[in-house]
């Protein structure tokens, strides 16, 4: 019957799927303005002000998401144990039910 009887997760393939997503967002890179000191030029100033603005946003995108990638490495761990503890109650029962 091969796997395909087989319920759960493969806790290394679904760790390597987390991991993969975490490195895509963490190359995500800032915007990397070179500043100038002397200038009155207000579409300048604000160019400056909107990189400033959006890097603070990919900074909190990248927490939030920082915290996503803990819970989904926390849900694989949980999977894993459930299915171990579900896989235990079941043998228990078929070793007290024997007909």
């Amino acid at each position: 019957m091969g796997n395909s009887g087989i319920i759960g997760v493969k806790k290394d393939v679904w760790d390597a799927a987390v991991n993969k997503s975490n490195t895509a967002v963490e190359g995500i890179t800032n915007i990397k303005l070179t500043k100038i000191s002397k200038t009155n030029a207000k579409s300048v100033k604000d160019t400056f002000k909107m990189s400033d603005e959006i890097d603070q946003i990919l900074n909190s995108y990248k927490t939030v998401a920082n915290t996503y990638f803990d819970k989904m490495h926390q849900a694989g761990d949980n999977i894993v144990a459930e299915d171990k503890s579900a896989a235990q109650s079941f043998i228990n029962n078929t070793e007290r039910t024997k007909f």
